[in-house]
């Protein structure tokens, strides 16, 4: 991919004086099989964790441990040469990279595969947009109102909601369970699974907990604390410890 002639015909179209450094060649070369792998067919949409293609992207031994580390700064520049030279194509307004200050990362960023990239690439672009405009119906048979049509712009539009959302949920999921382990961990066992209960009692509908029978309400106290690596061990219902002498 690094040698396409697309590369040198926009080369000072993109803002560049030179062709790519070889260090760059082999990361165009290595980067399009995990965009077309991993592009959703009806949106064309593609979920970039940046870490994670930066550990994807790096030199590993047979044993695949890392020899030489992609940075995660390098990838981003990767992303935005490639938007420069129309390879890509951005799906939100703004920075392509941004930064979810909260939780203190970056959310996971999403762009397309152009129409000059998939033809790059060797695909028919007129099939390729039937194959899609079919799926796109088929995804949201039964979801419309009657007479709604559904456009790869609406659609695109719902699927970054949806995962924002659930990336945001993640992550405070785990900064719950991370708070939880944090003060748990000090405790004795007995002391865990009171404060799982109330725990449980503050978070679960009511209507759920007032219909769970209690032994299955232990099990569930009792599976939380092994999510969380503090269960010691201790099956529910274990008989006390005997008495020291």
């Amino acid at each position: 991919m690094a040698n396409h002639p697309v590369f040198r015909q926009l080369r000072e179209a993109a803002g560049r004086k030179r062709g790519f450094y070889e260090i760059r060649r082999r990361l165009v070369n290595h980067i399009f099989p995990l965009l077309v792998s991993s592009t959703d067919m009806a949106t064309y949409l593609i979920t970039l964790n940046i870490s994670q293609l930066a550990t994807q992207l790096s030199t590993k031994d047979e044993e695949g441990n890392i020899i030489a580390r992609v940075t995660e700064y390098r990838v981003c520049r990767l992303i935005k040469e490639l938007l420069k030279f129309g390879v890509l194509e951005a799906v939100e307004e703004g920075d392509v990279i941004q930064w979810d200050a909260f939780n203190r990362k970056r959310f996971p960023t999403h762009v397309a595969i152009s129409d000059l990239g998939w033809r790059m690439i060797g695909i028919d672009v007129d099939r390729l947009r039937q194959q899609r405009q079919e799926r796109l119906d088929a995804e949201y048979e039964g979801l419309l109102a009657p007479g709604e049509q559904i456009t790869v712009r609406a659609a695109r539009k719902r699927w970054l909601e949806k995962m924002r959302h659930k990336t945001l949920i993640a992550r405070r999921e785990a900064a719950v369970k991370s708070r939880l382990e944090r003060k748990l961990r000090p405790q004795p066992f007995d002391e865990r699974m009171s404060a799982i209960a109330d725990h449980l009692a503050r978070t679960m509908p009511y209507s759920e907990r007032y219909s769970m029978p209690p032994d299955e309400f232990e099990k569930l106290c009792y599976n939380r604390l092994r999510q969380l690596d503090l269960a010691l061990h201790q099956e529910p219902h274990a008989p006390p410890p005997a008495p020291p002498h």
